[in-house]
């Protein structure tokens, strides 16, 4: 593992306060926050990335392309002013979000503004999933609201 994103990753621990958080042999560790997320961290050594996932929410059956689109809008927001972005786990039929942030370019208080960002970029995008599932047209205000600064 790299000695760059190891540090990182133990100095982010310590911050958050965390005792015991280590990945596993794969470079993959879980987080819960606010006993409401789960947050998988992975290490990536080859590209010095920490990359972020978490699981957003079932897409609907009923809404197809009404959600798909409003999703859709979203993920280029996302994309394009964080480098986030939504993904279908097939298995599950579930959103996905991902960020990837690069360990060569950050310090230990850099890591930890980008989790707090994922973790407000998750709860809009559960916002903006549930509005959708609900009778009245998506809210597209929410695309105004998806950046954090």
């Amino acid at each position: 593992m790299s000695t760059l994103i190891d540090q990182l990753f133990q100095e982010l621990v310590t911050v958050l306060g965390i005792d015991t958080l280590q990945p596993n042999e794969d470079g993959h560790c879980t987080l819960m926050v606010d006993e409401t997320l789960l947050l998988d961290i992975e290490l990536d050594p080859k590209r010095e990335q920490l990359i972020l996932t978490s699981l957003v929410g079932p897409l609907s059956s009923q809404q197809g392309i009404k959600q798909l689109s409003s999703l859709m809008q979203f993920n280029k927001a996302l994309y394009k002013e964080l480098n986030m972005s939504l993904s279908l786990e097939t298995h599950t039929a579930s959103i996905v979000l991902t960020y990837s942030v690069d360990a060569g370019l950050c310090t230990v208080f850099d890591l930890e503004s980008a989790l707090s960002c994922f973790i407000s970029q998750i709860e809009k995008c559960r916002h903006l999933l549930e509005s959708t599932q609900e009778d009245s047209p998506p809210k597209n205000s929410m695309l105004n609201t998806a950046i954090c600064v």
